[in-house]
């Protein structure tokens, strides 16, 4: 789980870089939504991922 979350924050935090040298981040959210389903029986199986990442800043000009 360790690995998906660094992944999934990497971007963000690249972001929050770039946003940070002309704004000021007051806060951030992350929201992280994970799925699995699975179904078969002994001959044949099917199973399915998904996941989506919703991010929201609160950004204001430097002072």
């Amino acid at each position: 789980m360790k690995p998906l979350l660094v992944n999934a924050a990497r971007p963000v935090l690249e972001a929050w870089h770039e946003l940070s040298a002309d704004m000021q981040v007051e806060q951030a959210e992350i929201e992280l939504g994970l799925s699995f389903e699975t179904e078969g029986n002994v001959f044949i199986a099917r199973g399915t991922a998904g996941a989506n990442m919703v991010v929201k800043l609160t950004l204001k000009p430097k002072a």
